[in-house]
């Protein structure tokens, strides 16, 4: 019986010795991961609104023809917004990973991060929305 009871309290120590670093570890991960989808989610963007305007401006004089002045100015200025509006989703997740890292000695200011975070993550919304106008726009606007 004493024999059982020692057996029991060794596995228990085990599991509150093994338990704080699985959760350190994973936390570790988790914040990893998401800083890499961040990362791609950064590049599509920057590619979706990039691409357009490059693609756009290589073949004007084609376009030329079937749109509009007004609206590939219009269509132009939307990537265009949408690449700085990704700019600014960049810097604000760059601000909310600082805040983390500079305030992971002391006392973490949770309401500081999470308010850039939702920055972030608005202006990338805000980064698809006009790429999606500029590209509606375009097609709306083709004379055929």
């Amino acid at each position: 019986m004493v024999q059982a009871t020692k057996e029991s309290m060794a596995k228990a120590a085990v599991k509150e010795d093994w338990e704080p670093q699985y959760l350190q570890n994973h936390r570790i991960e988790t914040f990893k991961s998401s800083m890499s989808l961040s990362t791609e989610i950064f590049k599509y963007l920057t590619l979706l609104n990039g691409g357009a305007v490059a693609g756009m401006l290589t073949t004007l004089d084609k376009l030329a023809k079937v749109l509009s002045v007004t609206t590939i100015r219009i269509s132009v200025g939307c990537f265009i917004f949408g690449l700085v509006l990704n700019g600014f989703a960049i810097f604000a997740l760059y601000f909310s990973q600082t805040v983390v890292y500079s305030k992971s000695m002391t006392k973490p200011d949770k309401k500081t991060q999470n308010g850039l975070f939702f920055y972030s993550a608005a202006y990338q919304i805000f980064s698809l929305s006009f790429f999606c106008f500029g590209a509606i726009f375009a097609m709306v606007g083709l004379h055929l």
